[in-house]
């Protein structure tokens, strides 16, 4: 596994114990979810061979890995909200057969999704979807990527499917490893709201059937 790889995976099991989805860690205080997340991610890191690591020109040693975690974990925790927020759910297997209303009329897919959520929440009465994913720079907002539609557009139906309730929005969060040279936040938010981009939907089922059919 690559370096930025273990990164990421360091990162959302930090931010399961922060979110106090572990059972066996009891988060009591935000300053326990802070201790405690930070030291379930460096654990992750620690218990990987060295040997087993594809290290990067940026990441050449498992040093330069902790420091990457800590600056990333601590930069979302002090920029992101702790309270304020309802958390549904956070790194929740999902496994469902869709069958809801949409756009007027019941839709049934004859294939089931399988999928793991991040973070979904309910903020302002709305249910929102995160997903978080570290990087050494931020993407541009204004630019369309297909990938991030159709990830939206699954885990839409998925959520949906889980808990009978049309999601709001999705929510994707990049948290830069490397500190901004000009200063500024470390977090970078991409929202994709579900009811102002329909065309979203139509991509996703034309593909579905594409792929449906070629099986």
């Amino acid at each position: 596994m690559n370096a930025s790889a273990i990164l990421g995976q360091a990162f959302h099991t930090a931010m399961e114990v922060y979110y106090g989805g572990v059972d066996e860690v009891v988060v009591s205080n935000e300053s326990e979810a802070i201790e405690f997340g930070l030291k379930a991610g460096m654990e992750f890191i620690e218990m990987y061979n060295e040997n087993w690591i594809n290290w990067q020109t940026t990441t050449p040693n498992k040093q330069k890995l902790y420091d990457k975690f800590t600056f990333a974990f601590n930069s979302y925790v002090g920029e992101m909200p702790y309270e304020g927020i309802e958390l549904i759910s956070v790194e929740e297997k999902l496994e469902e057969y869709v069958d809801i209303e949409w756009n007027g009329q019941r839709l049934r897919l004859p294939i089931k999704l399988k999928g793991y959520s991040d973070k979904i929440i309910r903020q302002d009465g709305k249910m929102k979807i995160v997903d978080y994913k570290t990087a050494y720079a931020f993407s541009n907002p204004d630019k369309i990527d297909g990938g991030k539609i159709l990830q939206a557009v699954f885990y839409y139906l998925l959520v949906y499917a889980k808990y009978g309730e049309a999601p709001y929005s999705m929510i994707f969060e990049e948290v830069k490893h490397t500190k901004n040279s000009k200063g500024g936040n470390q977090v970078q938010q991409y929202e994709i709201v579900f009811e102002e981009n329909m065309q979203f939907f139509d991509f996703f089922f034309r593909l579905y059937d594409e792929i449906g059919r070629a099986h």
